[in-house]
């Protein structure tokens, strides 16, 4: 089969194609759950697929099926084989089928290994990115290819940076990615440095420096800068007023709205 999207389940989207010189996205699934069997594409498909594979799976690497632990990412170019699975046990994968002149350059500069495994010490590396590309894509009906193209090519040298350097960052504990993913799909809600250490379970102390430490930012620094980056993405909408903006992403006044945007534009 050499459709763009096998299966579409709930939480998986499929997007047209454009012609255009930056990067876009025809399918995504995210954290997709498979049953025990292997997919099997001879002609793989017209387009780039990123995927990272949650789960222990069998990929054909060079013609031989082999085992590849968990958190194992792979990108395979236009027309190369797909074939891969577990037909004993049920697996799960995030997955974006992709395209684009812009993305085919970024790829080939990357000097990243098409069709060959790569371990991630962090499984959160290829999560953030994914999720970050969906939330592009929901948010818009027409999806801003330039923000798709940078953020396919940050996501290409964190992991040129995992193959040629060795990259070891701690492993981000599921606790504090769970808050970080709180954050982000929480944004109008109120929140405070104490209510997010009380999810991690931790105090206030011990949660701000796990956080810094994983992230490289204070938690309520993080949670300013989803809300501006979302903010960013709705004022181009011109449909919605500014006051409707601050509300969407929790400024409760116009005022702390304005000199949030004013300290980024500085």
């Amino acid at each position: 089969m050499n459709s763009v999207v096998l299966w579409l389940p709930q939480g998986v989207a499929s997007y047209p194609t454009e012609t255009r010189a930056d990067a876009r996205v025809s399918g995504l699934g995210l954290n997709e759950v498979m049953p025990a069997a292997f997919i099997l594409r001879p002609a793989g498909s017209s387009d780039y697929l990123f995927m990272h594979f949650h789960d222990a799976v069998q990929v054909s690497v060079d013609g031989q099926l082999r085992d590849v632990p968990a958190d194992t990412f792979f990108i395979w170019a236009p027309g190369a084989v797909h074939h891969f699975g577990h037909a004993g046990k049920s697996w799960r994968h995030s997955w974006i089928h992709c395209a684009g002149d812009a993305l085919a350059t970024g790829i080939a500069d990357s000097g990243l290994p098409l069709g060959q495994p790569v371990t991630l010490p962090d499984a959160s590396l290829a999560d953030r990115y994914l999720r970050s590309i969906h939330a592009e894509i929901q948010a818009h009906a027409e999806p801003d290819t330039v923000i798709l193209t940078r953020f396919f090519e940050i996501c290409m040298s964190e992991l040129r940076r995992v193959v040629n350097q060795g990259h070891e960052e701690a492993r981000v504990p599921e606790r504090i990615l769970a808050v970080a993913r709180y954050i982000e799909g929480n944004l109008a809600q109120p929140m405070t440095l104490a209510a997010l250490a009380g999810r991690a379970n931790l105090s206030v102390s011990q949660f701000s420096v796990e956080f810094k430490r994983h992230f490289g930012t204070s938690p309520m620094d993080y949670v300013l800068s989803q809300r501006l980056q979302q903010a960013t993405y709705f004022l181009r909408d011109h449909n919605l007023s500014i006051s409707e903006v601050a509300r969407r992403v929790g400024f409760k006044t116009l005022s702390t709205f304005h000199a949030s945007l004013k300290s980024i534009m500085a």
